[in-house]
């Protein structure tokens, strides 16, 4: 028997992935305190999102020093976009900082970036500085074609 929280909860993505020229982008927030749980609705969002448009492109911005949260979708359900020169270096906080090689796909400027983002994954973006986020914001507007923006800690931007 579904309950009436997952009718509603359908309800509500559904209403969030409106695919209409009419309305226009929509955008959601979701608040709370520390631990509530909120960067775990921003990745059940994505993983809808993979599951009922995976020819679109989803991008998400993760916070610098901090665990990355995207893992928790498994593997193959990412890839982390890299932007050239940014001095971008993943570490195993449980291996005493140990940097690690999650093969990143590079690219040069955001033309490059949008070409290499693969649909039906989540496409992390680091650009080296999160205030970069938008810019990209602004060039995702104009590409033509419906697009996915997911960003963990809004306030960083």
């Amino acid at each position: 028997m579904v309950s009436k929280q997952e009718i509603m909860g359908e309800q509500i993505l559904r209403r969030v992935h409106i695919h209409n020229p009419d309305y226009g982008g929509i955008f959601s927030e979701i608040t709370g305190a520390q631990g509530s749980g909120k960067t775990s609705v921003l990745l059940s969002f994505a993983d809808y999102t993979m599951v009922n448009y995976p020819n679109e492109k989803i991008f998400m911005s993760e916070c610098y020093n901090a665990p990355l949260q995207v893992f928790k979708l498994g593997l193959n359900r990412y890839q982390f976009l890299v932007k050239e020169g940014a001095g971008i270096i993943f570490r195993d906080r449980d291996r005493k900082l140990e940097e690690v090689d999650f093969k990143p796909t590079y690219f040069t400027n955001l033309d490059d970036m949008y070409d290499k983002a693969k649909s039906g994954k989540v496409n992390v973006v680091f650009t080296g500085d999160r205030s970069n986020w938008m810019e990209l914001i602004g060039y995702l507007r104009g590409v033509g074609e419906w697009t996915h923006i997911y960003i963990d800690e809004l306030g960083d931007i």
